[in-house]
């Protein structure tokens, strides 16, 4: 589904095909907050569905994320910091290994780790002068406001779960009416559901049929 699908299909679960009591400034507000949900529900499932990468060369003890992955003026704007790997060169980009992350400064200096995320910087816990990428989230960049009938806005490639995002948007429209709707909310909860199924065990199903290995089980 593109924008414009997902906005029609909102328009008519809440019953309002115009623009007399929800504007389209509210439709689409409603229809981010809810591709806001949407995402939250698949990257903590599966992060590596919308994983990209950042790559630097590091000079110090402290890489600055500001005005590239983070604050006002971020390029590539990051929602979520999923993990930092050392790589060969910035062209190679081949990974040599993961670092072990801690979750602050504090920790990082009793040597409980090898870098933290502070702040908007990147403290490691000594000197590096090697190649990194960062694998992370990035924020959405679909324009919620491309639903006229000749757009075609792309959302992300979890197709036949778009129809979750209408359902997330609807719940706001409930609040603002003050009304719940029984079946809305039934059916909210299944696609919920279908969505974690179709993340845990359908869209790779080979992968879902993975066993992580024992340590202890092969130490007999």
């Amino acid at each position: 589904m593109n924008v414009t699908q997902v906005y029609d299909l909102f328009r008519a679960l809440i019953d309002e095909t115009d623009q007399t009591f929800l504007t389209d400034a509210q439709a689409e507000s409603y229809l981010a907050q809810g591709y806001r949900e949407f995402r939250q529900s698949v990257y903590s499932v599966d992060p590596d569905i919308y994983n990209t990468q950042y790559k630097f060369t590091a000079a110090g003890k402290t890489f600055s994320l500001d005005g590239s992955l983070l604050g006002p003026g971020a390029t590539n704007r990051m929602e979520r910091f999923l993990r930092l790997g050392q790589i060969n060169t910035i062209a190679g980009n081949e990974i040599q290994y993961y670092l072990e992350a801690c979750p602050n400064q504090e920790q990082l200096n009793r040597e409980q780790g090898e870098y933290c995320l502070s702040g908007r910087n990147i403290v490691f816990n000594s000197e590096r002068t090697d190649f990194f990428r960062i694998e992370y989230v990035p924020a959405s960049t679909v324009d919620w406001t491309k639903h006229a009938g000749g757009d075609n806005e792309y959302i992300d490639d979890l197709q036949d779960q778009h129809p979750l995002i209408a359902l997330l948007a609807a719940q706001y429209y409930q609040i603002r009416d003050g009304a719940a709707n029984p079946v809305l909310q039934n059916q909210l909860a299944i696609r919920r559901l279908d969505l974690v199924n179709y993340l845990t065990q359908g869209r790779n199903a080979a992968g879902s049929h993975y066993i992580t290995p024992q340590v202890e089980f092969y130490m007999g």
